[in-house]
């Protein structure tokens, strides 16, 4: 019986390690998000006030400050007006340095460079 009990301790010590190291693993991954990426997972509704478009958008909001590099990436590469203003809107939504976009919506606002709507 002390073999069972002694047995059960580790595995759940190994398997929450494992989890631990997963959740690890998972926000590693989130804080090296691609522009492509986030331009996939931005709620892409024409109001986006569906639940899904709702949840998408918290989702994306949770990955914080470290989100506004991608952002800048991604607006960067954008010429659709809609996704530079969700993409501006999103980044506004998050604490923190907001000054990597800021000479793309520059560019677009002094009209060096056309955009499409």
């Amino acid at each position: 019986m002390k073999i069972t009990i002694v047995t059960v301790i580790i595995a759940a010590l190994l398997l929450g390690g494992r989890l631990a190291w997963g959740q690890a693993l998972q926000e590693a991954t989130n804080a090296s998000m691609s522009a492509a990426e986030l331009m996939r997972l931005l709620p892409a509704g024409p109001d986006m006030d569906s639940p899904s478009d709702i949840k998408q958008w918290k989702n994306l909001k949770a990955h914080g400050e470290a989100l506004i590099p991608v952002i800048a990436d991604a607006i960067q590469h954008s010429t659709n007006t809609m996704e530079i203003g969700r993409l501006v809107g999103l980044a506004l939504e998050i604490p923190g340095d907001h000054s990597k976009f800021r000479p793309r919506l520059h560019t677009l606002l002094d009209g060096d460079e056309k955009a499409n709507c």
